[in-house]
């Protein structure tokens, strides 16, 4: 790992130790992840911090609000095991084609524009869609005004955005 991310996952690690004693709550893992831009499942997570989620289960049973903390060491070999289980999904990321592609299925009137609500709608559908203030930002980010908005433009401005991040 290099020094700058260490040094990365270490500032972050202490804004999060909020008891002063090195350590962090398992509930903040998630958080610590997604600051060091490694976004995985919930199920690749389950299975690294399992051992201590149920530490924490059997600490509950005994004493109220205990909860189970870890320290940057015993997070450091999760982090990289997770860390590589997204490099490995990053290399089958889809392209802006493959995006450009899945709007396209909102074009009912084959020009390359989408209507404004049929693109709202899709961004805030599913299991892990966006809000709707979200979705405002987005557009607002994006300056998206009128009732079609080009579906090619759209997604390439936001995946090159994303990109230079």
């Amino acid at each position: 790992m290099s020094k700058n991310l260490n040094g990365n996952i270490q500032e972050q690690f202490q804004l999060l130790d909020n008891v002063g004693d090195g350590k962090i709550a398992v509930m903040d893992v998630p958080l610590l992840l997604r600051a060091s831009k490694i976004v995985v499942s919930e199920a690749d997570l389950e299975v690294y911090i399992k051992q201590w989620k149920e530490k924490q289960i059997y600490i509950k049973q005994w004493k109220e609000k205990q909860i189970e903390r870890i320290t940057i060491q015993d997070f450091l070999p999760v982090f990289s095991a997770l860390k590589a289980v997204t490099d490995e999904t990053q290399k089958e990321r889809p392209q802006i084609e493959d995006f450009a592609a899945l709007l396209d299925n909102l074009d009912y009137h084959k020009t390359g524009n989408v209507s404004d609500l049929d693109l709202r709608l899709f961004l805030q559908q599913g299991k892990e869609g966006l809000s709707e203030k979200e979705t405002n930002q987005l557009f607002q980010f994006m300056n998206l005004t009128g009732p079609t908005i080009c579906a090619s433009d759209f997604v390439r401005t936001l995946l090159e955005d994303d990109d230079q991040r």
